[in-house]
């Protein structure tokens, strides 16, 4: 392995002429554009590929180093007064690549030089994305996809390396940005990290952006992409409210792409400053967005003060009627976890939101009796809005009182036909029939629900929960 390739170059790139190109491009197409054996296997069988004989012919030494003198190649071009157009030809070879990608794994057998030669030919990378995601887009979501099995491979990490690499540049950076973002649009998820907006998060953190960029250009860019995704933008924006990490991103190695600070320096104070004093209030109105309600509701007590109290405005002007079912109840649930911790656990500074948290919730709880009450009863361990003990005897009477009040409102405004379907349709019916014995006025009322339940025997777990309590109908004739 040579272990100074740039110093090689510069002593042997005057005896470089158009035939030695030729071969190197004879070379480079032969190896990178085979796709790589291992892909023929079943995803659980691919870490294996030596096993089966289905190894890469060509070691990640020579893909490596081919693409590594191209980028030179392209890079220090100057330094071949025998070659007239280093660049150009650079270009040519990379589209050739890309030409071939025409699937899935064609992209992930270039996985590892892929960074490479986006700094040989960038502008020919971003293009053969940009086109690849525009009339092939199921082409990069199964790249993204987790392979099935604990020794499944990062496929993708090659080609948001690459676009990492690209971002750096304020020449290319608005292109990668939207390459990032329509990468993350399509992306079906997976166990890994490294995925487009994570990488998008990175690239627009405030004191640490992975990028040369100038803020104003970040701040186009933003707005650029929270006029076509707001709901992208907030999900990796509400990172920066909390104590998430961050790390360095892919830099190209040989090109100059405008500046030397590393990844984990800040940029200078000056730079920050103009960018936050523009970005906070964007990120302010983008959490109040209404697509984003729910999602900033749900991280309420990460966010600082202003933000909070925005949000309680917004929440406080909004018509309930506006959302769906699905939405209020979402809401609700987040501003009765919000409630739990600012009761629980928070500050004094932070009690003083208790009282518009109280109304928003007013506000919200709807009319019908199991949504306004169901949460309580379809779990042993619902949380409290009014927070809760620390002592776990206190804290279990007051969930249980709680649950006991909720059946009884139930037993009074609802027939025991639609109880036994609510019941039936929540993840734990044994903490409904509890909470119903608990809640019955008297011996009579105990008979009825226990004949409606004993009706239906499929629902054994809502009896079992039922008979339980000792002063049951049903306990006392047993004894």
């Amino acid at each position: 392995m040579i272990k100074s390739p740039l110093d090689a170059w510069f002593l042997l790139a005057s005896h470089l002429t158009n035939d030695y190109l030729k071969l190197h491009e004879q070379s480079i197409l032969a190896v990178l554009t085979k796709t790589d054996p291992k892909y023929e296997l079943e995803p659980e069988q691919r870490w294996a590929a030596a096993i089966y004989g289905k190894s890469n012919p060509y070691s990640e030494w020579l893909r490596t180093g081919l693409v590594e003198s191209l980028a030179l190649v392209a890079v220090y071009g100057n330094r071949s007064p025998n070659i007239a157009s280093t660049e150009p030809f650079a270009d040519h070879v990379a589209k050739e690549i890309f030409a071939t990608a025409t699937k899935w794994e064609a992209w992930a057998s270039i996985e590892d030089t892929t960074a490479l030669l986006a700094e040989a030919a960038p502008d020919t990378f971003l293009e053969a994305v940009e086109q690849g995601i525009a009339r092939s887009p199921t082409i990069f979501q199964e790249l993204m996809k987790d392979d099935p099995g604990v020794f499944g491979e990062c496929r993708h990490s090659g080609l948001l390396w690459a676009l990492e690499g690209t971002a750096w540049s304020s020449e290319y950076f608005a292109r990668t940005v939207n390459v990032l973002a329509e990468l993350a649009n399509i992306d079906p998820g997976g166990r890994w990290r490294n995925r487009a907006i994570n990488c998008l998060k990175d690239v627009f953190l405030p004191r640490f952006p992975q990028t040369y960029a100038k803020p104003e250009e970040r701040l186009v860019a933003i707005d650029t992409l929270i006029a076509k995704y707001p709901k992208m933008v907030w999900e990796f924006a509400q990172g920066y409210y909390n104590d998430g990490s961050s790390s360095e991103s892919h830099r190209f190695r040989w090109r100059d792409v405008g500046g030397d600070r590393r990844g984990l320096e800040p940029e200078d104070n000056q730079s920050n400053r103009k960018y936050l004093t523009s970005l906070l209030p964007k990120l302010i109105d983008l959490a109040v967005a209404k697509e984003n309600l729910i999602s900033t509701t749900h991280a309420f007590i990460q966010l600082p003060d202003d933000m909070r109290d925005r949000l309680l405005t917004v929440l406080g002007e909004n018509d309930p009627n506006t959302f769906s079912k699905d939405e209020q109840s979402k809401l609700l649930q987040c501003i009765r976890e919000a409630l739990n911790w600012t009761n629980s656990y928070g500050d004094e500074n932070r009690r003083k939101q208790v009282p518009a948290l109280n109304r928003v919730l007013e506000r919200f709880t709807p009319v019908d009796v199991f949504e306004r009450v169901g949460w309580l009863l379809s779990t042993p361990w619902p949380r409290l809005p009014q927070g809760e003990p620390t002592e776990y005897d206190d804290k279990d009477s007051s969930v249980k009182t709680a649950q006991q009040d909720a059946a009884r409102e139930v037993l009074d405004k609802a027939s025991l036909d639609n109880i036994l379907e609510f019941a039936g349709n929540v993840q734990y019916p044994g903490t409904v029939g509890y909470s119903l014995a608990k809640a019955v006025r008297d011996e009579k009322e105990d008979a009825d629900v226990l004949d409606a339940i004993l009706k239906h025997m499929d629902k054994a777990i809502l009896l079992r929960g039922y008979v339980s309590i000792p002063s049951s109908l049903l306990q006392r004739l047993l004894q």
